[in-house]
């Protein structure tokens, strides 16, 4: 089994990792309810740049899913008062949140957290 590891960025996958995924995608839509793939797994939105599609399509799917999930604004948190991200991703982590959708216009932001 391979080990575990963050999904940042399509291009640090190879193309048969990708083929791979769409093939396990295609297996997953067959075989499970659309509902259960992401039952009892908690997801958190935060968005540091205002989207209005992207917030609800992530949204949306995440529900779709079956997820059960929390957006938080970050200047409504302690990230507003100056906690590091990576400190505040422990932080969720530690209390269950297995998903992260981060949206931030600096490059390769997201990577600093994982």
């Amino acid at each position: 089994m391979r080990a575990r590891r963050s999904l940042i960025d399509l291009d640090d996958l190879h193309p048969s990792e990708i083929e791979y995924l769409f093939i396990r995608a295609e297996q997953f839509e067959r075989k499970m309810p659309k509902r259960s793939l992401l039952a009892e797994k908690a997801c958190v939105n935060m968005f540091f740049e205002q989207s209005t599609r992207t917030l609800a399509s992530f949204t949306l799917a995440q529900q779709r899913l079956g997820a059960d999930i929390i957006t938080l604004d970050p200047s409504e948190t302690s990230l507003g008062k100056g906690e590091r991200l990576e400190d505040a991703a422990i932080t969720l982590s530690a209390m269950g949140f297995c998903v992260m959708v981060i949206r931030h216009s600096e490059p390769g932001f997201p990577r600093q957290v994982s």
